[in-house]
């Protein structure tokens, strides 16, 4: 029975391969087609994906970096966030429209998007034969300044943005993780405490890839953006 259920299990996993002329990535399911979606990614690898098939898992999250990082704040028609800083770009697309012809939703769906970095450090540890520090290092930096550093509340070093895995509302119809009388906007200007966990393991992660580059000043400044976090949130 358990050979039966290990079996089970690998080839649900082997059935969200996508092959592409970019190479092999993990989807989100065989019904889905070639979305990329960089938590789906993540969590699998973090929950065991990461040791049974670490090349392609290696390959997936890069395809989600250079998908993400192309895209930037780029978002679909309702789903600006004012008062927020960044390089925002707002298509006259629907979400649906923007995820056929990107093959991914919009940034203000997928602010949980740090998730990958976490995924990557479990990954070059339980397979330092794969560890690319570099690359870790420089795509997570960028990340940061593209596509995190907008949410962060400097006030308190906590982030904002949806809870992780958790859809925010859609446009024309409310979802069930969060306040009904909430708008887009609002959904992702609260300070969830499991996207900051995600955060402050992938600074964490940051200042260990700098450690390995022999960066130690970077380093530092990595590890006191999780202290500002930690004493607050002692306080």
């Amino acid at each position: 029975m358990t050979n039966r259920l290990w079996n089970i299990a690998l080839e649900n996993i082997e059935s969200n391969i996508i092959k592409t002329e970019d190479g092999e990535y993990f989807g989100a399911g065989k019904n889905f087609g070639l979305r990329i979606y960089t938590r789906d990614i993540s969590y699998s690898g973090i929950l065991g994906v990461n040791s049974l098939y670490p090349c392609k898992i290696l390959n997936s999250l890069k395809v989600t970096r250079n998908l993400r990082l192309s895209l930037g704040l780029r978002i679909s028609e309702g789903h600006m966030i004012h008062g927020l800083s960044g390089n925002w770009v707002q298509d006259s697309l629907s979400e649906k429209e923007f995820l056929k012809k990107y093959r991914t939703n919009c940034y203000t769906r997928r602010i949980d998007d740090v998730v990958w970095l976490w995924a990557a450090m479990d990954l070059f540890e339980k397979h330092p034969e794969l560890a690319d520090w570099q690359w870790i290092y420089e795509n997570g930096k960028n990340c940061f300044d593209k596509l995190y550093d907008p949410f962060l509340d400097p006030t308190d070093g906590f982030y904002r943005g949806q809870v992780s895995f958790i859809d925010i509302h859609f446009l024309e119809r409310k979802a069930s993780g969060y306040q009904q009388d909430l708008s887009v906007e609002e959904c992702v200007m609260i300070k969830p405490m499991s996207t900051n966990c995600l955060y402050y393991k992938d600074l964490l992660s940051m200042a260990s890839a700098a450690k390995k580059l022999h960066k130690p000043v970077e380093a530092s400044e990595w590890r006191k953006e999780t202290a500002t976090q930690v004493a607050y949130t002692l306080n």
